[in-house]
This record gives structure tokens, C-alpha cells and sequence, in this order.
């Protein structure tokens, strides 16, 4: 939300081509606020036309996807499939398969002469979403190995590269990343003071836009623009942290207790529901210790 407001009114009216009346009273200025509730636009009226790419924020072509990963892990959740997690592998390999040998079969079914489709589909995102919340149901099991990172990671990007093989790579990469965020390394003294690394990748590529488009041709040169962005971005980041991102992390309070009352009412609801349908499959719901201890 205050990603959002800050593009469109601070950072769009700075660097819009446009007269103020005519940038707010543009479509796409209102439309651009949609990005709130999932609603992605990329544009804001009369920004970054200049520079080689007209995106606001680029990194909100995520946001979709992370809402489709989370409802998808409400659903497993719902119908208890993540208690299952034999079931669960077994479930996310057969969807990872499926979508493996579709691509495959476009691969070897295309034209010699047509071009391969550049760019990963989002979705990929779901299916690594659920071979995480695998690997954390089986992190019992799995091994914390370096030679199995260094496998996986292997795997991974070299699948990663080739066109229509990104499927057969997501579980090893799955694995390396885990890998990755488990060594836990020393940490600089700066970025133990807070959790700034969704700020940056929220903020980062805005700021790279207004620099790229304040300074010229000079600002899109990589590393003139990291040099100038990357600070600023940290800053922002900080910003997002301490005024932000932690103050809204104290609502948790407030949602476990309704998270708990929610429980308590389905519990409850599957007690009725339970002795409704007792008749028909021989049992009455006293028999349902774990629905009696629900209740």
C-alpha cells in the first residue's frame, strides 16, 4: 500500500511528462492504486517514457502469484492434505510431471524454424511454492548436504537455461535455496538492525527508474545507476522496516486471537457436521475422539 501511494503520488508527479490535472484525472493514475489488492498495472501516466523501460515497478509481477501460492496452501490446509505429506510429494510431483511433459511435448512439437519462447510462466512459482512447504513437512528426513546443494543447484540452473525444461529443474533448485537461507551466515552489523531485504526488492527497481530517468543517458550504465540506486534503496528499505513493515507485524496479536475463534468454530462445525452424516456411516460423533477433544 505505501509502495503503491508513493510511486503514483510522489515519485509519478516528479517525473511525469504530463500537467498535474491531466496525470490525476488519467485512467491509469486510479487504475495504478489496483496494485494494492493484487490488481497489477505497471504504468503510471507520462513516466518513464524516456527510458528504456516505461514500468513504474516491475517487481509487482509478483504479487499475483504470491496471493495464488497463499490461497492454494489455505486450501491444502482446509482439506488437511498438508497433514498427508506422503500424499502431499506424491501430489506436487504428479502436478510438476504434468506440466514438465506439456512443455516438453510443445518443445518437440515446434517447427524448426520458430523461435523458443523466452521467459519462465508464473505459475512456476506455485509448483516451487509447494515443493517448499514439501521439503518443510519432510525437513526431517531431507539432508542439510553440500554435495546435494551443490547437485541440486547444478541441476537446477542448467534446466533453468534450457527452454521448456524450467519443470524439471524447480524441485533441485527448490533444495538450494532452502540450503542457501539455512547456512545462516555471520551478519554485518548494519543489516542486523532489521529485515530489509523485502524493502529493497520492493523499492529497488522504482528508484533504479528515477535514476535511470534523472540523469540521462549517463544513469543507464549499470553500474552507475546501482552505485547511485542501491544506496537510496537501502534507505528506503530502512524506511519500510522500522515505519512500515515491524509497527504492522503488532497486529498479529489481534489475528491469532481471531485466527483462534475461527478454529474454535469450525472445530465446532465439524462436530455438527459430523453427527448429521452419522446415520449414514455407522458412527455418532462421540465416537470422534479428536472431534470431541475439537469441541
Amino acid at each position: 500500500m505505501v509502495e503503491t501511494a508513493l510511486s503514483a503520488v510522489v515519485l509519478g508527479l516528479l517525473f511525469t511528462s504530463l500537467p498535474f490535472r491531466d496525470y490525476v484525472s488519467d485512467p491509469n493514475f486510479a487504475r495504478y492504486f489496483l496494485n494494492i489488492v493484487g490488481d497489477v498495472h505497471f504504468q503510471l501516466p507520462g513516466v518513464f517514457l524516456a527510458n528504456p523501460d516505461t514500468d513504474v515497478n516491475s517487481q509487482l509481477w509478483t504479487l499475483p502469484w504470491e496471493m495464488s501460492c497463499y490461497a492454494t496452501l489455505i486450501g491444502l490446509v482446509v482439506i488437511r492434505l498438508v497433514d498427508l505429506r506422503w500424499v502431499l510429494l506424491a501430489a506436487v510431483l504428479l502436478l510438476d510431471a504434468r506440466w514438465a511433459l506439456i512443455n516438453l511435448s510443445l518443445w518437440w512439437g515446434r517447427s524448426p524454424d520458430a523461435p523458443l519462447y523466452v521467459g519462465i510462466p508464473g505459475y512456476v512459482l506455485i509448483i516451487a511454492f509447494l515443493y517448499g512447504v514439501v521439503l518443510y513437512r519432510f525437513r526431517d528426513k531431507v539432508p542439510f548436504s553440500r554435495l546435494l546443494f551443490v547437485i541440486s543447484a547444478v541441476i537446477g540452473l542448467v534446466c533453468f537455461t534450457i527452454p521448456y525444461f524450467e519443470f524439471i529443474g524447480i524441485g533441485p533448485l527448490v533444495y538450494a535455496v532452502a540450503y542457501l537461507g539455512l547456512c545462516n551466515p555471520r551478519r554485518w552489523r548494519l543489516i542486523e538492525s532489521g529485515d530489509y531485504s523485502y524493502g529493497v526488492f520492493i523499492y529497488g527497481y522504482p528508484i533504479q527508474q528515477a535514476v535511470a530517468a534523472g540523469m540521462g543517458p549517463i544513469g543507464l550504465h549499470w553500474w552507475v545507476n546501482l552505485m547511485i540506486a542501491l544506496p537510496l534503496a537501502y534507505l528506503f528499505a530502512a524506511f519500510s522496516w522500522w515505519c512500515v513493515e515491524k509497527p504492522a507485524l503488532r497486529l498479529r496479536k489481534g489475528l491469532f486471537r481471531l485466527e483462534v475463534r475461527a478454529m474454535l468454530w469450525m472445530s465446532k462445525s465439524r462436530l455438527l457436521i459430523s453427527a448429521w452424516l452419522s446415520p449414514f456411516y455407522g458412527k455418532s460423533a462421540k465416537q470422534e475422539p479428536a472431534l470431541q477433544k475439537a469441541g
